[in-house]
C-alpha cells in the first residue's frame, strides 16, 4: 500500500526551496565572517551554486503563483527566533504538519552565540523559541 503525502507538490517545492535558501544564507554568513580560509575557493563555488539553485526555485515558485514563505494550507514554511545579539536562528518546517520535526522538541540543546549559550526549541507546532541556558523560562532548567 502506498502512503500519500498530506501536502502538495507545491509544498514540497517550497520546502526544498527554503532548505536551499537557508543553507546558502548560512554558508555565506560563515564565509563573510572570514571563518573559511580564502584557499577554499571550491566551497565558494558551491555556495554560489546553492544561491543560483535557490533563485531558480524561487522563480519557478513565483511563476506558479506559489508564495515560498507559506504552504498551501496557510502555515509558514519557516520560523526565525532572535538570539540576544541581534541575530537569529531559522528552522524550516516540513510541509507535513504531523512530521516529527514540526512537533515539540529541542532543536539545539546548546548554541553559543554572542558569548552566551542558548537552547533552541519548538514548544508547539509552528512556534520556535530560544532562551539562554541560565534563563528561568527554559523548560529544561527551570
Amino acid at each position: 500500500m502506498t502512503n500519500h503525502p498530506t501536502y502538495t507538490a507545491a509544498d514540497a517545492l517550497t520546502h526544498v526551496g527554503q532548505l536551499v535558501a537557508l543553507a546558502a544564507e548560512c554558508a555565506c554568513e560563515i564565509s563573510q565572517r572570514g571563518e573559511i580560509p580564502p584557499a577554499e575557493e571550491m566551497l565558494q563555488t558551491h555556495i554560489e551554486t546553492l544561491l543560483r539553485i535557490g533563485m531558480v526555485l524561487r522563480e519557478h515558485l513565483e511563476a506558479l503563483s506559489i508564495r515560498p514563505e507559506k504552504y498551501s494550507d496557510g502555515r509558514s514554511s519557516f520560523a526565525t527566533t532572535p538570539l540576544g545579539n541581534g541575530r537569529g536562528i531559522t528552522v524550516v518546517w516540513h510541509p507535513d504538519p504531523t512530521h516529527a520535526t514540526n512537533l515539540p522538541r529541542v532543536v539545539v540543546s546548546e548554541l553559543w552565540d554572542g558569548g552566551r549559550p542558548w537552547r533552541v526549541f519548538v514548544p508547539a507546532p509552528g512556534h520556535l523559541e530560544a532562551v539562554p541556558l541560565d534563563d528561568p523560562n527554559d523548560p529544561d532548567t527551570a
